[in-house]
């Protein structure tokens, strides 16, 4: 009866008099704003039946005035159901809760106490007039992302959290988009088609049915990899796999999964999906190799730290959802280059990244832009490097970054929220006076910690004073053409809690000067606790360098004052990852040769800040042009042949000597840095004269390292790679073939060679005379170099998009004893061109073109009559391609050639001292690079193996590298891998080694193949085991 008579008066309540309600007299209004940040935000801040509850309660001291609102997941009638008043104004409100901040700073009502999501603590420019609103209407701010409350382990942990429903709508919509990729990849139709996004769905609990449902159908195998493992976000996504039939694997074992993948196997495949969590010591290691990672000193000093997803994670994963923390002091997980590298390479397995996190060039560079719900994928292009079409596509790599996915599940991700907010209105209610209702905003005081450091800006129009460092933000500049001048202080300590930044901001606005926050940690604790150090980087600009040090002396001054703080200030204009060395010193590497590997090299070095690069050469310009890739080079002009002594001095001052010249002057400068003791690093061949230097660089103590560049230098560390992982589990290696060419890419490849020239074509026409020398199955092969082009044999090994051939390289079976494979069935080395070029190369090789005889005739076409003994009896030099071909096809694409090489005309010779010396030129004019076209380098290894169990065992080793518009892939594959091993001598990697060394041991291929990785370089290894069966190659 008693609840009967209570429902009457509720309903009749309008109609009773006042005294009846005296002990449910209201003291809260609360006023629910309508969403207007973005038309798909369907959250609300509290839900119907927490409104009801709370109002229950509280004894009705707390009403709601809801904003009407269509787009809201909860109907305004529901809340009316619940006892709220639906209301446009809400100015009788006391304080006014929304999810996110209003799209119009100036709806913000004055005089009020709002709390909504504002970011603004950073200094975000886009923010900054919300917040000066907030000042001038006297607002009191509260922002949900400082509340904190104390968690169970005795730490902080945040009051609100949307993570783990973004997971679970990230990976939801996830599905149907992996499903598309599936389907135009490998046309498979698979269940992941029916799969709807996560908004589609009326409940979690209905969402959830979905997935199981497609995982009792789900017949394919993909690998996905989830980052930020232990996160709130990492746990919304699992939430989610778990519902699917799943295996968890370790990164480690992403390799092994793929050359399963590649084997051929023709098995079904399994029901299941691969999941790979990667925390964050899966993928950054310290640049000091001896150092492990410790989590703490990566959260303070990242930049000690380099990635390792580019080669560890992205080559095998189909799909990448990405929800680790990430902010601008850590190293990216994956850039743009890393994956134009990768798609280079011809590895386009991963179709779909899922950016959870939305930090747009963020951890994942690529990530654009952030998506809406209505359009929540765009197609974005590695290749090119930009977004080619909204929507899913069919090729590149297909991108998620919607930046409300809690939305998508708006219903319980508002109730998850609203929990946290009842407790907060709760608590904010108990600071209010029974009697009457206060219009001076929230007494602070009241509050616990936790709530109260969330409040941003008072009832006063003022910064509380944990923010006072944001009015720098909002001053009024100085013109920028004032501010010619900047510098970044990175500071540490209990900078907030006592004040500091904010004296510090005082400072940097009374010298004229602006500040903004390149970094920003706040850490939430208990003031002055041991977790309570923040972490800032502050950019200050100044109009000159005195005024800039000036503050930088003025800030000094005050982390000494305010010794509470126990505050640490570095000056760090250059915030850039380093190499972390013990009591690293500046150490100087001498380069010889300003070419366009050279360039490359002193990039390489340009990341290392304690070394110094000194770029010598004849040519002043080309010094000047190399060195000023680099901050840390500086140019010298030498010649080595005519300046000895001045060579001698600098070889003197420095810590290595890389000697990029033609190898026949290598010897000249080995006897310097012999007299001198100092390391020599070289990309050329090991030539005798150099041998002959061995035992004197042992007693010296110092290391000449030859073959460290593409061919000679990469095949071997890869192939080594390969071979010593062989014998270390018992097999020996019974064949080996290794193929490497430079070749244009396949669309500057528009010539009837096929071939282009970045340097002078001398080195290739000498290449092919070289006489051949190698085994293949067991016998032995001897080719004359005046053969050797009529030996080219089509590649059909990799790479199905090519047509190439092979032509036999030099010694083969001298590699016998260097990789230790004696009695291989097999040892083979090869150069790799386009089909044709070898054909066509022959056909001017028969000319005599090739010859370092005179010339005789002042025109072309007098020098081919010369050497055809004026066209034999063809009467014309098509007739006379024919009749040494026997191939029509062949003589006019010859006559062709030289047709458009002006050689079959009256076009003056140029002046040469030989006849290849002319054609070299010829070749040179004709067939450059243009602007636009860029070069492109193969290597490929097949090596077998056979072990006790009398299994066999077949790697194959692909890499293909192309050039870009800042250095061609010849000089990335080539300077990257010279600077990689000159700079384990400089660490000190190889100090128990001496003499001359190639890069065939663990002690240098690993490390230099490591670094060479973090460059996009990187091996595409398979390996297919089988009874033993010998795998024929022609």
């Amino acid at each position: 009866m008693m609840a009967i008579i209570l429902c009457r008066f509720r309903c009749t309540r309008q109609n009773l008099p006042r005294h009846l309600f005296v002990r449910t007299k209201v003291t809260l209004t609360v006023g629910i704003a309508k969403e207007t940040y973005n038309v798909w935000e369907s959250r609300a801040p509290i839900t119907p039946d927490q409104v009801e509850r709370l109002q229950r309660s509280s004894h009705e001291r707390i009403r709601f005035l809801v904003q009407p609102s269509a787009q809201r997941i909860f109907s305004n009638q529901q809340y009316q159901l619940a006892g709220a008043e639906l209301n446009e104004d809400l100015t009788k409100a006391d304080v006014i809760l929304g999810v996110k901040r209003p799209k119009d700073p100036s709806d913000l009502i004055p005089h009020k106490t709002y709390v909504f999501f504002s970011h603004t603590t950073k200094g975000q420019p886009e923010n900054m007039r919300l917040l000066q609103e907030c000042l001038q209407k006297k607002i009191q701010l509260f922002d949900y992302e400082k509340m904190v409350s104390p968690a169970s382990t005795g730490k902080v942990q945040r009051l609100v959290s949307f993570g783990r429903f973004a997971g679970m709508a990230g990976t939801m919509d996830s599905f149907h988009a992996l499903g598309r990729r599936l389907l135009h990849r490998d046309g498979a139709n698979t269940p992941l088609l029916a799969c709807p996004p996560a908004l589609m769905n009326h409940t979690l609990d209905q969402a959830r049915e979905r997935v199981k449902q497609m995982g009792e159908r789900i017949a394919v195998e993909g690998i996905v990899a989830v980052t930020g493992k232990g996160g709130t976000v990492h746990g919304g996504v699992m939430e989610i796999l778990d519902l699917l039939p799943h295996e968890i694997v370790t990164i480690d074992d992403l390799p092994q999964l793929v050359s399963k993948e590649r084997s051929g196997d023709k098995r079904e495949p399994e029901r299941k999906i691969y999941v790979a969590p990667i925390g964050t010591s899966d993928v950054y290691e310290h640049c000091s190799a001896n150092v492990k990672f410790d989590r703490n000193d990566f959260r303070a000093h990242p930049c000690h730290y380099r990635p390792l997803f580019a080669s560890r994670v992205a080559p095998y994963v189909h799909c990448i959802i990405n929800a680790v923390y990430w902010d601008p002091r850590f190293p990216r997980l994956l850039t743009k280059e890393q994956i134009r590298r990768q798609f280079e390479r011809g590895n386009d397995r991963l179709l779909l990244l899922s950016d959870i996190t939305c930090d747009v060039n963020g951890s994942i560079e690529f990530l654009e832009r952030t998506t809406t719900i209505e359009e929540p994928f765009f197609n974005y292009d590695p290749l090119t490097g930009t977004e080619v079409s909204t929507g899913i596509g069919t090729s590149g790599i297909t991108v998620l970054g919607v930046d409300i996915l809690p939305s998508e599940l708006s219903r319980e991700s508002s109730a998850h929220f609203g929990e946290a907010v009842s407790h907060v209105l709760e608590q904010i209610l108990t600071t209010k006076d029974e009697e009457k209702v206060s219009h001076d905003g929230i007494d602070t005081s009241l509050l616990s910690p936790g709530l109260a450091q969330s409040c941003l800006t008072n009832s006063d129009g003022k910064l509380e004073s944990s923010y006072r460092y944001l009015y720098a933000m909002l001053e009024k500049a100085p013109p920028m053409n004032r501010l010619h001048r900047t510098m970044n202080l990175a500071l540490k300590g209990h900078l907030f809690d006592s004040g500091l930044i904010n004296l510090i901001a005082d400072s940097v606005v009374d010298n004229g000067c602006t500040l903004s926050f390149e970094e920003c940690i706040i850490p939430s604790a208990k003031p002055f606790s041991g977790q309570s150090m923040s972490s800032v980087v502050l950019k200050i600009a100044g109009p000159d360098d005195d005024v800039l040090k000036a503050v930088e002396e003025q800030v000094e001054s005050l982390v000494r004052i305010i010794q509470k703080a126990e505050a640490t200030v570095v000056r760090k204009d250059a915030l850039k990852p380093v190499a972390v060395k013990d009591n690293p010193i500046e150490q100087r590497v001498l380069l010889l040769g300003a070419g366009l590997v050279s360039r490359t090299v002193v990039s390489f070095f340009g990341k290392q800040d304690h070394l110094k690069i000194i770029v010598a050469s004849d040519s002043d310009k080309s010094s000047r042009a190399t060195a000023s890739v680099s901050s840390n080079a500086e140019a010298v002009t030498i010649d080595v042949h005519k300046d000895p002594s001045s060579l001698s001095t600098l070889i003197e001052a420095s810590d290595a000597v890389i000697s990029l010249l033609p190898a026949p002057i290598h010897p000249l400068i080995a006897h310097q840095c012999l007299r001198h003791r100092k390391h020599l690093i070289t990309a050329s061949y090991e030539s005798e004269e150099m041998r002959s230097l061995g035992d004197n660089a042992k007693r010296s103590g110092i290391i000449i390292l030859n073959e460290v560049g593409l061919d000679p230098g990469l095949d071997h560390m890869s192939a080594m790679k390969i071979i010593d992982d062989i014998k270390s589990r018992g097999g020996k290696v019974t064949n080996f073939s290794s193929y490497c060419g430079g070749l244009p890419s396949p669309d500057a490849a528009n010539n009837a060679l096929k071939y282009k020239f970045s340097w002078s074509p001398m080195g290739v026409i000498r290449a092919t005379k070289n006489d051949a020398r190698y085994r293949k199955d067991e016998q032995l092969f001897e080719i004359a170099g005046a053969d050797l082009l009529s030996h080219a044999t089509p590649f059909h090994y990799a790479w199905p998009d090519l047509a190439l051939e092979h032509l036999p390289n030099r010694n083969s079976l001298a590699y016998e004893d260097i990789y230790n494979i004696k009695g291989a069935a097999t040892v083979y080395r090869a150069t790799l061109r386009y089909q044709g070029f070898s054909a066509i190369m022959d056909i001017f090789k028969r000319l005599g073109l090739f010859e370092e005889t005179p010339l005789k005739g002042s025109t072309w076409i007098d020098v081919i009559k010369e050497q055809t003994h004026n066209f034999g009896d063809t009467g014309s030099l098509h007739g006379f391609l024919l009749s040494k071909t026997g191939n029509a096809e062949l003589a006019s694409v010859a006559f062709q050639t030289m047709e458009r090489f002006g050689m079959t005309s009256v076009r003056p010779v140029p002046t040469s001292s030989s006849l290849v010396d002319a054609f070299c030129k010829v070749l040179e004019n004709n067939m450059q690079y243009e602007r636009h076209e860029h070069d492109m380098v193969l290597m490929h290894h097949t090596i077998e193996a056979i072990f006790e169990d009398n299994s066999l065992e077949r790697h194959q080793s692909n890499l293909r590298v192309l050039g870009d518009e800042t250095d061609s892939a010849m000089s990335k594959t080539v300077g990257y891998t010279t600077a990689a091993a000159t700079k384990l001598i400089l660490d000190g990697s190889l100090r128990n080694h001496s003499g001359l060394l190639l890069p065939t041991f663990p002690a240098i291929y690993e490390p230099v193949l490591e670094q060479l990785a973090g460059e996009g370089i990187v091996f595409d290894d398979d390996v297919s085991v089988s009874s033993r069966q010998w795998i024929q190659e022609d």
